[in-house]
C-alpha cells in the first residue's frame, strides 16, 4: 500500500508567488498598452519563469511507496529505498531555510512550508539526510520507520 500527498503550502509562498506573477502579468499588459515605458519582453519573461515555480510548488509530492520513500518538485525527482533507511525522525525546520528544494550540503529538502517536517537519514550516497515538510510528519515518519525494519 502506498500513501502520498501533495505537499502543503504555506499561506507566505502562496502569497508570494501570487502577487509576483500578478505584478508581473500586470506590467507586461500595461506596457503592452503604452502606460508603463518599459519593454514587455522582459517582464513577460518574469512572469513566466514565476507561473512556472508557482506550477512547480504546486507539483510537490511525497509518496512512500512499497520499495521506497519519493519526493518530486519539477523538474526534480529524488528517491530513497527502504533498504538505504538509517533513521527516521521528526525535525523543526529554521524559518531562514526559506521554501523550495534546498541543498544544504549533504542534505536535500523539499520545504513547503516551516515547521515539523521529516527528516530520513540514509546510510550512504551523496545525500545522507533528505527532509519532506509532509502534512502529518509523525506519521509520514512511523510508515517510512516500519516500512525500513521490514526491509532491514
Amino acid at each position: 500500500m502506498k500513501y502520498e500527498e501533495r505537499a502543503p503550502l504555506s499561506r507566505g509562498v502562496v502569497a508570494l508567488l501570487l502577487a509576483g506573477v500578478s505584478a508581473a502579468l500586470l506590467g507586461t499588459l500595461l506596457s503592452l498598452a503604452g502606460v508603463l515605458e518599459a519593454p514587455p519582453v522582459p517582464l513577460a519573461g518574469a512572469a513566466f519563469l514565476l507561473g512556472l515555480a508557482a506550477a512547480s510548488f504546486a507539483g510537490m509530492r511525497f509518496r512512500a511507496g512499497s520499495e521506497h520513500v519519493e519526493a518530486w518538485m519539477f523538474p526534480v525527482r529524488y528517491r530513497v529505498g527502504y533498504g538505504e533507511v538509517e533513521g527516521v525522525d521528526v525535525v523543526e525546520l529554521p524559518w531562514y531555510w526559506g521554501w523550495g528544494l534546498r541543498v544544504l550540503g549533504r542534505r536535500l529538502a523539499f520545504v513547503s512550508r516551516h515547521g515539523r517536517a521529516v527528516r530520513i537519514r540514509k546510510r550512504q550516497g551523496v545525500f545522507r539526510e533528505l527532509l519532506l515538510t509532509v502534512r502529518e510528519p509523525e506519521r509520514f515518519a512511523e510508515l517510512v520507520r516500519l516500512r525500513a525494519h521490514a526491509k532491514a
